[in-house]
This record gives C-alpha cells, sequence and structure tokens, in this order.
C-alpha cells in the first residue's frame, strides 16, 4: 500500500464538502472539512472555505474569522494576500481592505517579470484581486 497523498485527500474532502453544502446537507459538510482539518490544518481552499462557511453562518464572528484565516491564509502571498484585502472589505475596512489589494497588485507586478510561469490560478485570482480594486476605485461611492 502506498502511502497517503495528503494535499489530494484534503482536496477531495473538501470539494465533497462544497458538494454537500450545495445539497444543503450542512452538517455532513462540517463532516467532511472537520476530517480534511484533522489531516491537515494547514491545506490553504479547505481553511478558507470552511472558515467562510462558519463566518456565513454565525458560526464564527468577523474577529475569529480574521483570527482563523491570519496566519496560514492571509500570510500566502499568492492567494491569502489579496483574499485579505477582499475580506477586510467585505467586514466594512474598506480603507485596510483596498491598501491590502493596492499592495498585492504592485507586488504582483513585479513578480510577473521574475517569475513568468505563474500557474492559470494564480493568474485568476490575480485578475480577479485587481478587477475588485478598480471597481472600489472607480465607483467608490456606490461601490460602499
Amino acid at each position: 500500500m502506498g502511502q497517503p497523498n495528503i494535499g489530494k485527500d484534503c482536496d477531495m474532502l473538501n470539494k465533497r464538502a462544497i458538494a454537500a453544502l450545495l445539497k444543503e446537507n450542512q452538517d455532513e459538510a462540517e463532516d467532511f472539512w472537520e476530517e480534511a482539518m484533522d489531516i491537515n490544518p494547514n491545506h490553504f481552499d479547505t481553511k478558507v472555505n470552511y472558515e467562510m462557511y462558519r463566518w456565513k453562518y454565525a458560526l464564527i464572528s468577523d474577529d475569529q474569522l480574521v483570527d482563523e484565516l491570519e496566519e496560514i491564509v492571509f500570510k500566502n502571498q499568492h492567494k491569502g494576500h489579496s483574499l485579505h484585502g477582499i475580506i477586510s472589505i467585505a467586514l466594512g475596512n474598506k480603507e485596510m481592505g483596498l491598501r491590502i489589494l493596492e499592495q498585492f497588485n504592485q507586488q504582483d507586478e513585479s513578480r510577473l517579470v521574475e517569475d513568468p510561469s505563474e500557474n492559470l490560478r494564480r493568474k485568476k485570482a490575480r485578475e480577479l484581486a485587481k478587477d475588485i480594486y478598480r471597481e472600489a476605485i472607480q465607483k467608490k461611492d456606490d461601490f460602499f
């Protein structure tokens, strides 16, 4: 029997949790997420989805959401940094969120010159963060 693939196991459980949630089976979704977190509490996608789920359904507060995502998610410069900005805006801290997105966009541009082999997922995340930032700056009065 081969070695377990922790990343793929967590990915699979995370996707099962999302599927269960789409079928309105919250208990099953929570079970899948908790199993994934037991395997790897630092799995990025599982951590984001599970904590966002808990926040959406008022199982944790705004402050708890930020605390839960701080170490593993927000410090990830590729995906988490822009997510930090977006979540800050969603939580009502628009100035901080816009500042984070602006920093992310500036860092990301310089990174492209050094590393043109960015994968598609990072590129999409970067484009989404830029779109949100531009929209927020252009339509500030409507956006907030």
